[in-house]
């Protein structure tokens, strides 16, 4: 579950040790990280609730272990608890300012109570630090995905189709991208491209898209 963070973590070394050493005990640092690891544990066994009391502990004692906050959006999101999760993740985004798998999470979770001003803010920054953090992380992609999934939302379909082709530079085998942006066209009543793309969404396993091409482009 490290994620982004395994690959930025050196970045954020300094500022967690001057924090654990100036504010946080070692002692409490050490509880924060057992914690931690008692909680993963617990979530690849599914369970969630308890896992989730243990990471709140967790980030009481030490509110600078990124992996508290990883862990924590996991399962609170597996028990649709996204209120609360979209406040751990505020103040996740508020220490780690530039990890943009962080505000990437925080944008699912506004997605998920369609708060999607928000969401599409949250991964417009994710996609911003990713571009300094490297692009070849792999959830990159779903940043753009989900940024053009917002976009639909708010029916700006043009945008949207724009979009959709960044997060096809990143994933070029990304049917549910295809499909997405097959309905970004059909919005256009642009049923040639709308086919095109659920003729490739449904080559690459989305049998749906094949009713969708029978309904509307037929």
């Amino acid at each position: 579950m490290w994620g982004r963070g395994f690959q930025i973590i050196l970045s954020f070394w300094l500022l967690g040790q001057s924090l654990v050493l100036g504010q946080i005990s070692f002692e409490d640092h050490q509880k924060a990280l057992e914690l931690n690891n008692q909680a993963s544990v617990l979530i690849e066994a599914e369970n969630y609730l308890v896992a989730e009391n243990l990471l709140i502990k967790a980030i009481v004692l030490d509110s600078t272990i990124r992996t508290s906050y990883v862990n924590l959006n996991y399962a609170l999101s597996r028990q649709k608890k996204y209120p609360l999760a979209t406040d751990y993740l505020k103040k996740a985004t508020a220490i780690f300012s530039s990890d943009d798998e962080l505000w990437y999470y925080l944008g699912n979770a506004y997605t998920r109570q369609e708060m999607i001003s928000k969401a599409l803010e949250a991964y417009e920054k994710a996609i911003h630090f990713s571009k300094i953090n490297g692009e070849d992380f792999e959830l990159v992609y779903a940043y753009y995905l989900n940024k053009a999934n917002c976009l639909m939302k708010l029916k700006k379909y043009s945008e949207a189709i724009e979009v959709y082709g960044i997060a096809l530079h990143f994933n070029p085998n990304g049917a549910n991208i295809y499909f997405n942006r097959g309905m970004a066209y059909l919005m256009l009543k642009d049923k040639k491209q709308a086919k095109a793309d659920w003729t490739k969404a449904r080559e690459l396993g989305i049998e749906l898209a094949g009713e969708y091409i029978e309904k509307y482009c037929e």
